[in-house]
């Protein structure tokens, strides 16, 4: 039912027109020039650049001392993702799938978790943010939008905003320290299980989805269906891996602090202590 969804109907039209745009990074890249097709686009520098201007701006008026842990954080994030858009991946991803689903992996299990340990904490509702990080996903790697986002150089930009802003909000969410520990568990949880899902049905699908790729991969050794295989383990493994440590280290603090507050009532119980002030005292 799920290759169903993705499966769509081929015309020689709607591929002639995913070709005859030229999207944002630029014609597919070659082995003979992959290392030339740097994106140094001034406009995106430029983003980069206000939204470090910014962020110091900021650190800079919050009362209290710089927390310079937090902004190297930000700083190694900010790095991360300014690479995985100006290097070389920029055009070959217009030639491989897998490569595309590499950058994104880049961008939202690597830049997202830094940039939200450099961000201050968050409030939003764990739930919310895996919701937000769950239709991303989807959404952007469904075949007609996907393909919308090669003609469109806005769509193009909307989506990588988009994966990047709902990444960097569902770690904010699981790394935060309130009392909401089951719920982060959880989104942990369904997050491993639905991207899991996702490179499954990429990676043992029998044909392949994404026109605009069909004709640039044997140039780099791949059919398209092997270029689509590679792009679902890339995001089944990591993000499996990724999301499925995270649930577990949530799981294992919450044992922790379940058996610290165990212990501070058990102590306060042969001491003679109120349990109900140990009990105030031990929650997050």
């Amino acid at each position: 039912m799920a290759t169903g969804l993705f499966a769509s109907s081929p015309s020689a039209a709607s591929l002639d027109s995913i070709l005859a745009a030229v999207p944002y990074c630029g014609v597919a890249a070659t082995p003979d020039d992959l290392w030339q097709r740097w994106n140094l686009d001034p406009w995106l520098i430029a983003a980069f650049g206000g939204v470090a201007l910014a962020y110091l701006v900021h650190a800079r008026r919050t009362p209290g001392p710089i927390d310079s842990r937090r902004s190297t954080w930000f700083a190694l994030g900010w790095a991360v993702a300014l690479l995985a858009l100006i290097s070389p991946l920029c055009a070959w991803a217009v030639a491989l799938f897998s490569v595309r689903v590499g950058q994104h992996m880049i961008l939202t299990l690597v830049a997202a978790p830094l940039l939200a340990l450099g961000f201050p904490s968050a409030r939003a509702r764990p739930w919310l943010a895996g919701l937000a990080f769950l239709l991303a996903l989807w959404l952007w790697h469904y075949p007609p939008v996907y393909a919308w986002s090669l003609r469109s150089d806005l769509v193009y930009w909307v989506m990588q905003i988009s994966l990047i802003g709902a990444s960097v909000a569902l770690w904010q969410a699981v790394f935060a320290t309130d009392s909401r520990q089951g719920e982060r568990i959880a989104v942990g949880i369904a997050s491993t299980v639905h991207m899991g899902l996702l490179g499954a049905l990429l990676t043992f699908a029998s044909r392949p989805f994404y026109q605009a790729h069909w004709g640039s991969t044997e140039v780099w050794g791949l059919s398209a269906l092997a270029d689509q295989q590679l792009a679902g383990l890339l995001m089944w493994v990591p993000g499996g891996v990724a999301f499925g440590a995270l649930g577990l280290a949530a799981f294992l603090g919450w044992w922790r602090r379940a058996d610290a507050s165990q212990a501070l009532q058990a102590g306060s119980i042969s001491t003679g202590k109120p349990i109900t002030t140990v009990a105030t005292s031990a929650t997050p």
